[in-house]
């Protein structure tokens, strides 16, 4: 709740844009500022920081799925490196099935939110239609959610639920409680 006051809020006083403008002169023109040997440092600085945060993680988790037990990286675990996981999922028979879902769900989810935020967009900013601010709370609402909480608990609701979805593409779809008991009646 307090979140979506926030945003109304902002949605409110980002009404009244013409209140909030930057006034510049004529001869105003933004220019590249030359660091001269600075640069090394910003580069590096900037390296290291990618390293720390996109890297470092990602190496970890490429030498724990290498590991059977983790096992802090070292030389002397360098003996204990197996490839059986990557055998294991690979080897997998609804491997090739995963992949495409993901695949599909990535590609169409990511076309859905696109063209709907369009609208909503379009629909917040040009029209004069009442209730608007709604309409953009309503928009930036999953926003307050991390979305990891909420696949979370998508995929736990599925699972307890117990209707068969789970790892196939009928999951994205909200369940039909009247499907759901006569499925349920037919497996029991």
């Amino acid at each position: 709740m307090i979140a979506s006051l926030c945003v109304y809020a902002q949605s409110r006083t980002a009404a009244a844009v013409e209140k909030f403008s930057t006034v510049t002169g004529k001869g105003f023109r933004p220019r590249v500022m030359r660091i001269g040997r600075w640069r090394y440092l910003g580069a590096a600085i900037f390296a290291v920081y990618l390293t720390v945060v996109a890297a470092l993680p990602f190496l970890v988790l490429l030498w724990c799925s290498l590991q059977k037990f983790y096992v802090a990286p070292s030389i002397a675990a360098l003996k204990d490196v197996t490839f059986d996981a990557y055998r294991a999922v690979f080897g997998y028979p609804v491997f090739a099935s995963a992949v495409w879902n993901s695949l599909v769900l990535s590609v169409a989810s990511a076309t859905i939110v696109a063209l709907t935020t369009a609208v909503l967009c379009w629909v917040v900013t040009r029209t004069k239609l009442p209730g608007r601010w709604l309409i953009d709370n309503l928009a930036t609402l999953p926003l307050m959610f991390p979305g990891l909480v909420l696949g979370l608990a998508i995929m736990v609701c599925y699972l307890n639920l117990g209707i068969g979805v789970y790892g196939t593409l009928a999951i994205t779809q909200p369940p039909c409680w009247r499907c759901t008991r006569s499925w349920r009646s037919r497996r029991s």
